[in-house]
């Protein structure tokens, strides 16, 4: 060890407790079959590609749902860039993703291998206020606010007297009226208190339900008045039944950026909108992010402080808890992030975030892109010239590209597919293997090393510093030699019956375990009692 000094711990944490059936309110229930738990979001892929990646491989390595882009149609852009597909132009089926036929046979494909489809929803804004049209040709005058294939037109909108803005855009984020009556950016914003704005969002959302999907995502949801989306959300249609149990009610998990400052009430901490769904927990994702990029002096060993808002502010029933996103794809890297430009950290991350029983997770599967030249259009806003102008993977027919499945199961240029990393997609099966069981045997030597089981079912040890570990370390497995699921998998083959690192637990449920850092850097080792070796092949390879 390099450390000076190593804390021994063993203790049962029970505060944050895992998700139940019983503890699920009525839009928090992603509607997971059977023992599956976490969801991916897998950014720009075309519908018939997500119908392919359910069944070969979503479907049978346990994920439990995937969160596509969104399905109405979007601003038609010569070289588009990933941001317009927000630029709502009517609530026809047709983006770069695919069509309305499309869509709902990618439901039922995904659907029947047991994987949900969640949609991302703009419900808030339209385009910029420039002439144009939309994917499918429909027509747009955003000068004049009008979207005749809606239809929307000038008094469907929030502009003049209900901004208190001169500039007509969000100048103060901590004004909740701002927040919610003026523009972001320059974008037209819709008055979705209006009953005839309402009836059009709620038509085209159970539009989406009939064709089989679980939930949607609310991009933005704090730029919308609480009493608004709770009218939507009620009218909302049960699910479908040839997937669903009968009165199912949709899944709703919200985008909210409560760390503006903008508390309490009316501003929009999460306390709110929990009442209307699930929301994506900023704080706790902001800890496990600070804990493995060492910054401002946060450690991992800092994770298992039981009563940080972190881990209380938003209930885990409520959370949708994530390391990456599309929001923290940029180029540079900023110091707040995780993504696939640190492979290693974000292996770390995931593992932990996978292992902890907090919330629902969500997967990111990304693409490595280009910056492009900001839409001119973007131009006539100083605010949006900041946005990154990531350019989309489109084809030469306009559609999201195709994505190539290379030999060894990883993707090719420019999908990374972070999902289908066997140490992501692993942990992904071993949260399915341990349940509600409760964390125990926790070890923390010095600051970056920590270990502890999930009840008797899964273990894990993760080293964020250069240490080389030997340590005997309590797992709470029953007697056996288990197979890394880090490392490798259980292969089948009586003389090599691992792929990877076989750690052998004694009679007490100790495992002496070695970890090299220096040459091993995922630095994480994990078991659970599916990956162990059967009986008959114990010994055999020895």
């Amino acid at each position: 060890m390099n450390k000076l000094y190593f804390l021994l711990l063993s203790i049962q944490v029970n505060f944050i407790g895992i998700i139940s059936a019983e503890s699920i309110d009525k839009y928090d229930d992603p509607h997971f079959k059977d023992d599956r738990a976490t969801s991916v979001e897998l950014w720009e892929w075309r519908f018939d590609e997500v119908a392919k990646e359910c069944e070969r491989f979503l479907g049978p390595n346990g994920y439990g749902g995937v969160l596509i882009s969104t399905v109405w149609e979007h601003e038609l852009m010569e070289n588009p860039v990933v941001n317009n597909k927000y630029g709502l132009i009517s609530y026809k089926i047709m983006t770069r993703y695919g069509n309305e036929a499309q869509l709902a046979d990618m439901a039922e494909r995904c659907n029947s291998v047991g994987v949900r489809v969640y949609v991302d929803c703009n419900i808030g804004t339209t385009s910029f206020p420039y002439k144009g049209g939309g994917f499918s040709g429909t027509p747009l005058d955003g000068r004049n606010r009008s979207y005749p294939g809606i239809p929307f037109s000038m008094e469907n909108f929030n502009y003049g007297p209900s901004c208190p803005t001169k500039s007509g855009n969000i100048e103060n984020p901590k004004n909740p009226i701002q927040l919610r009556n003026c523009m972001l950016t320059g974008l037209n914003d819709l008055d979705n208190g209006q009953k005839y704005v309402q009836d059009k969002i709620v038509e085209a959302i159970n539009k989406l339900i009939g064709s089989g999907i679980a939930g949607i995502r609310i991009d933005a949801s704090y730029l919308n008045w609480l009493k608004n989306l709770k009218k939507i959300s009620e009218r909302t249609n049960d699910l479908d039944i040839r997937f669903f149990e009968k009165n199912s009610t949709i899944h709703i998990f919200h985008s909210i950026k409560y760390e503006s400052g903008l508390k309490p009430s009316p501003g929009p901490n999460p306390e709110g909108y929990q009442k209307i769904g699930s929301i994506v927990a900023v704080d706790a994702r902001r800890k496990i992010v600070d804990a493995f990029r060492k910054r401002d002096y946060e450690r991992i060993a800092d994770l298992i402080t039981p009563h940080d808002e972190a881990w209380n502010r938003i209930p885990s029933q409520s959370a949708v808890i994530l390391i990456d996103s599309a929001a923290y794809q940029n180029e540079d890297l900023p110091s707040d992030a995780i993504n696939f430009r640190l492979p290693y950290t974000l292996i770390r991350a995931t593992a932990f975030m996978l292992a902890w029983p907090y919330g629902l997770p969500l997967v990111m599967s990304s693409f490595n892109y280009t910056i492009a030249p900001a839409p001119e259009f973007w131009k006539l806003n100083p605010m949006a010239r900041k946005w990154p102008a990531a350019r989309a993977p489109v084809g030469p027919n306009g559609f999201s590209a195709d994505v190539i499945i290379k030999s060894d199961s990883s993707c090719g240029y420019p999908w990374i597919c972070e999902h289908r990393w066997k140490s992501i997609s692993n942990m992904v099966k071993f949260r399915n293997v341990i349940g509600d069981e409760p964390v125990e045997n926790w070890v923390i030597l010095g600051e970056d090393v920590i270990a502890f089981s999930r009840g008797s079912k899964g273990f894990i040890l993760i080293v964020n510093d250069a240490s080389l570990i030997n340590y005997e370390f309590q797992t709470g497995l029953p007697e056996g030699e288990y197979c890394d699921i880090i490392s490798g998998n259980l292969t089948g083959d009586p003389k090599k019956p691992c792929s990877g690192d076989i750690i052998k637990v004694q009679s007490d449920g100790r495992a002496q375990i070695y970890l090299d850092v220096g040459t091993d850097k995922t630095s994480v080792i994990a078991f659970h009692i599916k990956s162990r070796v059967p009986e008959e092949f114990r010994d055999s390879f020895k």
